[in-house]
């Protein structure tokens, strides 16, 4: 019986010692849980600032309330459901993420990229997107979004995001959401570089006649 208990003991003390940490904002270390039985595990870093979790990665469900995210990679990751309330995910990157219904309510994204990600049908009350890049985003169904700030969050007039239905263009503009137009500086460029195609082609066509 002793050994069977020393058994046990060891095969728990391995498993905690081998699964994955998250990094709290209060410098802490809690082991990454799910609020519902993962389908597939997760074999990425433990996530800190400034991390790179590889894409693809599977963090469905995951429970990783109060965060520390800042200037971390999540492009390409599966969170869907998972819990991101009061995390401070500053410049993270969430690009190409699977946000589906993802609980992040206080959450901080100030400047982050979450371009082209999905949060349908996420919870985003008071949760802070100033300054993100919110190309191509999808918004539909977010709910309880009361409280949430949007100041210098920007999109690619190329890549206007999928809003919920109350995201309509006096929303937009009340809430300082801004669309990223090409500089006229650029725009005159292109312009002078493709006056200046004809002239080149000209010349080529030239300059072997007269050899």
């Amino acid at each position: 019986m002793h050994r069977i208990t020393m058994t046990i003991t060891l095969l728990l003390a391995v498993s905690c010692a081998d699964a994955a940490w998250y990094q709290k904002l209060d410098g802490t270390q809690e082991t990454i849980s799910f609020a519902i039985p993962p389908e597939e595990s997760y074999t990425g870093p433990n996530i800190e600032p400034g991390v790179t979790v590889p894409a693809g990665s599977y963090l469905r469900f995951g429970i990783l309330t109060n965060g520390a995210f800042n200037g971390a990679s999540f492009a390409g990751v599966n969170l869907a459901g998972a819990l991101l309330g009061g995390s401070d995910a500053t410049g993270a990157d969430f690009s190409g993420a699977d946000m589906w219904g993802v609980e992040m309510s206080t959450a901080v994204f100030t400047n982050a990229n979450l371009s082209d990600t999905d949060l349908h049908e996420s919870y985003i009350t008071e949760a802070d997107f100033s300054g993100a890049d919110i190309s191509g985003t999808d918004f539909d169904g977010i709910t309880l979004y009361v409280g949430s700030v949007w100041t210098g969050a920007s999109y690619n007039y190329r890549n206007e995001p999928i809003w919920a239905s109350w995201q309509d263009s006096a929303w937009q503009t009340s809430n300082g959401i801004v669309v990223r137009t090409p500089e006229p500086s650029a725009i005159l460029l292109a312009l002078v570089g493709l006056t200046l195609v004809p002239n080149r082609r000209r010349r080529q066509s030239i300059e072997p006649s007269l050899r």
